[in-house]
């Protein structure tokens, strides 16, 4: 079943985003298919559905309810537990939001398709630096070699 016209503006600056994460394999729409193409990424295959969002800043539960019928048709393609589901929404001006689909509700991701927000702690909430990078706080007029530097 087809909700509204076809995201024809949408969709062309979605695929150019998509052939810079991998493969690309887009399908033909004739109303029945969940998605619009999908991704082949390390292995995994990343299934897209690209629609145009009005208003644009409802937060990821709100286009999780708003985009029910979508994550459901997306869903409804699992098999193997390979494969990734992603909603990808962008705004008149073609602003992109993505997101992944997952049984548990839907989170907000980045256009590489990583996490925006790591686990626990709560999306809007200032991100807290991962363990890997330096928080260390120097002693004032102490410097550290560069290497390479001048």
């Amino acid at each position: 079943m087809s909700r509204g016209r076809p995201p024809v503006r949408g969709l062309e600056d979605a695929l150019r985003i998509a052939k810079a994460r991998g493969r690309v394999l887009q399908f033909v729409q004739d109303g029945e298919c969940p998605a619009e193409f999908a991704i082949r990424v390390r292995g995994n295959l990343v299934f897209v559905r690209v629609r145009r969002a009005v208003p644009f800043r409802y937060t990821a539960e709100q286009f999780g309810t708003e985009f029910r019928w979508a994550a459901d048709g997306l869903l409804g393609l699992r098999e193997s537990g390979q494969e990734i589901f992603e909603l990808w929404l962008y705004s008149k001006k073609g602003n992109f939001r993505f997101f992944r689909i997952e049984e548990a509700g839907i989170r907000e991701i980045g256009r590489d398709g990583e996490p925006l927000y790591r686990a626990g702690v709560p999306e809007g909430s200032p991100a807290t630096p991962s363990p890997s990078e330096d928080t260390s706080i120097r002693e004032p007029g102490k410097t550290e070699a560069v290497q390479g530097s001048v």
